[in-house]
């Protein structure tokens, strides 16, 4: 979510977030997303051609990296466009031939650049971005992770000793 934030500082950009849970829908529309799609209640691929008026996405930011949201980059990243994997857990299931006649790529990512971090503390710091954490005591730990692993975590889960 603090991306949706840095986007909207550094980029002149829409910003579409999608996700199952309201809340998290709800979190990304007070940090300035322009469009916000719950797939349980809409079709991804169309509401995406619909907001780029037929184009598609050219950055796609797949935090999740399941099975169901890397199935969408075909249908909703422009052609140059990339489909960045950040989160993890799923597999990429897409023929070869869907990716050349895309034009498409996929790109994992982990942290980024020691320098992009230096920046993102640094707008942290001047209170240009504001990341949404919970902080958890390290007694904690099992139960933050049970959590997180039942998406009942927004944003970022910080556990301090």
């Amino acid at each position: 979510l603090y991306l949706i934030g840095l986007g909207l500082f550094t980029l002149a950009a829409r910003i579409t977030a999608v996700d199952v849970k309201d809340a998290a829908l709800d979190l990304a529309d007070r940090y300035g997303a322009d469009h916000l799609v719950n797939p349980t209640e809409a079709d991804v691929p169309a509401e995406v051609e619909s907001i780029t008026d037929g184009t598609g996405a050219a950055q796609v930011l797949d935090f999740v990296g399941a099975d169901q949201t890397t199935a969408y980059a075909p249908d909703v990243t422009a052609a140059g466009g990339d489909h960045h994997i950040i989160g993890y857990g799923g597999h990429i299931h897409e023929p070869a031939q869907a990716l050349v006649n895309g034009e498409f790529s996929f790109v994992g990512n982990i942290v980024g650049r020691y320098a992009e971090l230096q920046e993102l503390v640094a707008l942290v710091e001047q209170g240009d971005v504001d990341l949404h954490t919970s902080r958890y005591d390290l007694g904690d730990v099992n139960t933050v992770a049970e959590k997180l692993e039942h998406g009942e975590i927004d944003g970022r889960a910080v556990i301090t000793p």
